[in-house]
C-alpha cells in the first residue's frame, strides 16, 4: 500500500486493514483498559482522522470495543504509521502491506507533531466530525524545537508525556460523551489566574457525530518533590512532623480553590446554587445504596468487628440530613480530592492536579455541583 492509498484510507475512516482481533488484543493488554473483568467480543475503528505530512504518519481513531449485553466503550487510539522498512519496534500493533502501525505516543517525533497541531489550533476534518485542536496564547507564541520527550510515571486510565520538562500532555484513553471536567474546571481557573494548578496550555476534542468528547489536554510542566501522599509515607520515620506542618497550608489551598471557583456567579456552569430538597433526596439515596453495598462487601476480620452490622445506624444517622437546615450551597469541585492530587512543588508550595473526577463515574454525574465538604472529607 502505497503512502498515498494509506492517507486516502484514513482520510476516508478506513482503518479495516487492521484486524479487529488484534486491535482488541492490543487495547486489552494495556493498562488503561476498563472492561478487563467483562464479557468482550469485538473492537472496531469508528473514525481516523489523519494528520498533515509524514512518514512518520500520524493519526487519531475512535474505537469501539463491544460487551455483551448490546453495551460498549469507545477509547482514543493515536497511531503511528512507518514504512515496514524502517525496522520501528516500539509499541507495534500490525504490519500490514508494508507499513508497522503503532501507539503514536512511543513516537517522540509524533509527540511533537501533536504538540505542533494545538499549537497551531489546527482542525482535521473526518466524515461527520471534525477533530479539534487549540494552544493557549503562551504556547501558540513558543518558538524553537521541542526536545525531550518522556513518559510521565506509570499509565493508568490515561497516558501522559512530559514534553522539554516544561509541559505535560494527557491523551484520555477511553473518550465518553460530553466535556471532559478536567479541561472544564482547568480552562475555569487559568482564566482566572489561579496560582495552584498547572495552567492550561492546549486540548483536543473530537466534534460532530456520533459523539463530542475531549481527547487530551496539555499543561504546564511544574516540577515536584512528590504528592502528599508519597510525601507522607517517606517522611513517617524520619520526619513524622512534616505532614501535619504543611498541612495546614494545604487547607488554605484547598479553601483558595473552592473560592475560585465560585467566584463566577454569571456562568451557569460554575455559579454556585442553594441545594434543593430533591438534590438532597437524591444524594441521600446514592449514598444509602453506597453504604448498603459497603457492609455487605466487608471482609471477614475481626478488626472490623466493631463496625459489622451497622449499616443501618449509618443510614438512620444520613437520613437526619434531609431535615436539617441551611447546609450551604453547591458548587463546582475538584471530585476526587486525597492526598496523591497535591504536589508539593519545588517552590514550596501545594499544587492541585487531576480534575476529572471520579473515573468510574459518568460526566454528568461528575460535573455536577455539590457541597465542598465533599473534597474536604477527601
Amino acid at each position: 500500500m502505497s503512502r498515498g492509498d494509506l492517507r486516502s484510507r484514513i482520510e476516508a475512516g478506513d482503518l479495516h486493514f487492521l484486524d479487529g482481533l488484534v486491535l482488541l488484543g492490543t487495547i486489552a493488554s494495556q493498562r488503561w483498559f476498563g472492561g478487563k473483568s467483562r464479557d468482550v467480543l469485538d473492537a472496531r475503528v469508528l473514525d481516523a482522522g489523519i494528520a498533515p505530512g509524514g512518514p512518520p504518519v500520524l493519526a487519531f481513531a475512535v474505537v469501539e470495543v463491544r460487551y455483551g449485553l448490546q453495551s460498549h466503550d469507545l477509547y482514543h487510539l493515536p497511531l503511528g504509521f512507518r514504512p515496514a522498512a524502517e525496522g520501528w519496534r516500539e509499541s507495534v500493533i500490525a504490519e500490514p502491506d508494508g507499513w508497522t502501525v503503532y501507539d503514536a505516543l512511543a513516537d517522540p517525533q509524533l509527540v511533537r507533531e501533536m504538540v505542533g497541531l494545538m499549537r497551531s489550533g489546527a482542525t482535521l476534518r473526518l466524515g461527520d466530525a471534525s477533530i479539534v485542536f487549540w494552544g493557549a496564547d503562551a504556547l501558540t507564541a513558543r518558538t524553537g524545537e521541542i526536545g525531550e520527550i518522556r513518559p510521565m510515571g506509570a499509565e493508568q486510565s490515561n497516558s501522559s508525556v512530559v514534553i522539554d520538562e516544561s509541559l505535560a500532555l494527557k491523551l484520555y484513553r477511553r473518550i465518553e460523551p460530553g466535556v471532559n471536567p478536567e479541561l472544564e474546571l482547568l480552562r475555569f481557573l487559568t482564566d482566572r489566574g489561579f496560582e495552584h494548578i498547572a495552567a492550561l496550555e492546549g486540548y483536543a476534542a473530537y466534534e460532530g457525530r456520533p459523539l463530542e468528547a475531549t481527547l487530551a489536554v496539555m499543561q504546564q510542566f511544574v516540577p515536584s518533590r512528590g504528592d502528599g501522599w508519597e510525601i507522607a509515607l517517606e517522611t513517617l520515620a524520619d520526619d513524622p512532623a512534616w505532614l501535619p506542618t504543611h498541612a495546614g497550608r494545604l487547607g488554605e489551598v484547598t479553601a483558595l480553590l473552592h473560592n475560585a471557583l465560585a467566584s463566577d456567579v454569571s456562568d451557569p456552569h460554575f455559579a454556585p446554587e442553594e441545594p434543593s430538597a430533591e438534590a438532597l433526596a437524591l444524594l441521600s439515596a446514592s449514598i444509602d445504596e453506597e453504604i448498603e453495598q459497603l457492609f455487605m462487601m466487608l471482609p471477614d476480620d475481626e478488626a472490623l468487628a466493631a463496625i459489622r452490622g451497622r449499616g443501618e445506624e449509618v443510614r438512620d444517622r444520613l437520613r437526619m440530613l434531609t431535615h436539617v437546615g441551611n447546609v450551604g450551597k453547591v458548587i463546582r469541585h475538584h471530585g476526587d480530592y486525597h492526598l496523591g492530587q497535591a504536589l508539593w512543588t519545588d517552590e514550596e508550595d501545594w499544587l492541585i492536579l487531576d480534575f476529572e473526577g471520579e473515573p468510574a463515574r459518568s460526566v454528568p454525574e461528575r460535573r455536577r455541583k455539590r457541597s465542598p465538604l465533599r473534597d474536604v472529607a477527601g
